[in-house]
């Protein structure tokens, strides 16, 4: 099937040569017997018509026609008027021969049925040449594409790597801060990391993930962060009706970091609440929490994760995704909210 696949373009002028070459046949009268030299001169029209087609498709396109333009057209001349002559001299046997008529010592070309015969084969050519051309093209526009997408796994690839040492140095950072305040909590923090480091180390190398994997990883880190706030954290996930869909690798948790960095507050009252939906329609994440922004001197996450985010968005989901985010007022406080919809969540499932 494959090879069958392959080759459609080469199977598919075969069959229409093989018709070219039967028509002849269908035109033949009962009265005039068949023979070699009888059909080649019936269908001398149509093989000179191929002769030209395929001289220009396989040769003079090819070869002539991007560097050496003058030659290409010279070329065409010089085989569309010798074979009109021999055409037009074909059709004239044929009829003589058919008709009964003897064949004169000497004729010369009629200029109307020459110069019809150069015009049919001009479109040969013409076909020939745009056939040339737009199969050129394709295959330009098919190996741009090609890089196009080589580039853009590279660039994931890239933005994958970059967040893992992101994400683990943020981690470490928190895990450090806990140190100080309760030794037990410190502990337990470690082993929740070490938990979450093979989704890390080997699942983030993957191009995408289940869904469900994604939110259990969310859940866990969630769940490390809760070591150091005493702040609300509600979670909700509705993935139920997300069974096979897949989304890249921790897309979602730079989204999260941020609600716990400025979301918390030791003297401010606190909240963060993270919404995970997926259906057959859309993946929709929705993040609020409450807004309190570091100071400028503040430089820890240096603002990679949402950046990554927003990148591989981009490159996974062009035209696909929207992503809202910004600050809103309720009961007189600050609320931070970002939600990203994705609206190809059929596209990977399996």
């Amino acid at each position: 099937m494959k090879l069958l696949r392959g080759n459609i373009g080469l199977i598919l002028q075969i069959v229409i040569v093989i018709t070219v070459l039967l028509l002849p046949l269908a035109y033949t009268k009962p009265q005039h017997p068949l023979t070699l030299r009888s059909y080649l001169l019936r269908a001398s029209q149509l093989l000179a018509m191929l002769i030209v087609y395929y001289v220009n498709y396989l040769w003079l396109v090819p070869r002539l026609l991007r560097g050496k333009k003058k030659l290409f057209f010279a070329a065409n001349i010089i085989l569309i008027s010798l074979l009109s002559i021999c055409v037009h001299d074909s059709i004239r046997l044929l009829w003589h021969q058919e008709h009964n008529i003897p064949i004169p010592e000497k004729w010369s070309p009629h200029p109307l049925f020459v110069f019809r015969e150069m015009f049919n084969m001009s479109v040969a050519a013409a076909i020939a040449t745009a056939v040339t051309r737009s199969r050129r093209w394709a295959i330009a526009e098919k190996k741009l594409n090609e890089a196009k997408t080589a580039q853009a796994e590279a660039e994931l690839q890239n933005l994958r790597w970059q967040i893992n040492p992101h994400f683990v140095l943020n981690t470490l950072n928190n895990i450090y801060a806990l140190t100080e305040q309760d030794k037990k909590k410190s502990q337990t923090a470690i082993l929740e990391l070490s938990r979450m480091l093979n989704y890390i180390l080997y699942d983030n190398k993957l191009k995408w993930v289940a869904l469900q994997d994604e939110v259990d990883f969310i859940h866990n880190y969630i769940a490390l962060m809760r070591l150091r706030t005493a702040a609300p954290v509600t979670e909700h996930y509705d993935i139920a009706g997300a069974a096979g869909i897949q989304v890249p690798p921790m897309l979602f948790v730079s989204l999260v970091e941020n609600a716990f960095k400025h979301g918390i507050s030791t003297s401010k009252e606190s909240f963060i609440e993270i919404n995970i939906t997926g259906n057959a329609q859309a993946v929709v994440c929705l993040i609020r929490n409450s807004y309190h922004p570091k100071s400028a001197n503040d430089q820890s996450g240096h603002g990679i994760g949402l950046e990554n985010v927003a990148k591989r968005l981009a490159l996974v989901y062009p035209d696909r995704h929207e992503w809202q985010k910004g600050i809103i007022t309720e009961d007189n406080k600050s609320i931070y909210f970002s939600k990203i919809t994705i609206y190809d969540s059929q596209l990977h499932n399996h």
